[in-house]
């Protein structure tokens, strides 16, 4: 298995046994009570799988940050910095597209954190999540 393959095994692990949802269910079940802009979190989804490379469907709102972003463990040591930088590029990715949806909100000075997946859909379509500044 090559780095990026293992990657995304060690990745999609974390998720366990969950249900995939669709991105239309995942957006009906979970945000559509906030009324939340469908076409901006499908958005944000479709960035999500693209960088990743896994279905959004297996995310939750209650998810933390880190379980896309943190380092994933390697089977083989010498994997650990390729790793490293896999993580890095597409955290990098993810980021630059947040900081951009924050500055046109003029939300950017006000987000401190964001630590869930529900945080995360909040601050990409204007909404301050609840670790918003003042």
């Amino acid at each position: 298995m090559g780095a990026h393959k293992d990657y995304r095994a060690g990745l999609l692990a974390r998720f366990g046994e969950r249900d995939v949802l669709s991105k239309d269910q995942l957006y009906d079940q979970f945000w559509a009570p906030r009324q939340l802009d469908r076409p901006e979190v499908i958005a944000l989804f479709d960035l999500i799988e693209e960088a990743y490379e896994i279905p959004a469907g297996i995310l939750r709102p209650n998810d933390g940050i880190d379980m896309l972003t943190g380092r994933v463990p390697e089977k083989h040591w010498w994997r650990g910095p390729v790793h490293d930088v896999i993580a890095g590029d597409r955290q990098f990715w993810l980021q630059e597209e947040l900081v951009y949806k924050l500055n046109h909100y003029g939300t950017y000075n006000h987000i401190r954190r964001v630590n869930t997946i529900d945080e995360l859909v909040l601050a990409w379509c204007g909404w301050w999540p609840t670790t918003a500044a003042g």
